[in-house]
């Protein structure tokens, strides 16, 4: 099974908890540095499969970073994803009805833009 993990929320729990044998791992994240980021998981000890960051240049905001990952949540068509922002957490369970999204709100659940 596929099991989405906000980056954030995947450096701080390493959550082994959520995943069993043969789940593939994919990160979802606003994040822009792409190596900074594979650089902080490879220090850490952490594995993945997938991770998917935001490649625009362009500023966004929190309708933008929702969009992105409901649309890598549809197109890799991810089952479970896990959460830190309860507002985004809220959104996507509306408009991502086949996916079952989890709001880990002991990590920081008033995170805002």
């Amino acid at each position: 099974m596929i099991i989405g993990f906000e980056y954030e929320l995947f450096i701080k729990f390493k959550p082994t908890f959520a995943t069993r044998p043969g789940d593939e791992i994919y990160i979802i994240t606003r994040r822009r540095n792409r190596r900074e980021m594979i650089n902080e998981l490879k220090e850490l000890g952490l594995s993945y499969h997938k991770l998917l960051n935001f490649v625009s240049d362009e500023e966004f905001d929190s309708h933008d970073v929702i969009r992105h990952k409901k649309k890598i949540i549809y197109y890799y068509q991810i089952p479970k994803y896990y959460e830190d922002n309860s507002n985004e957490a809220k959104t996507l369970k509306q408009l991502c009805p086949t996916c079952e999204v989890i709001l880990l709100n002991n990590f920081n659940n008033t995170k805002d833009d």
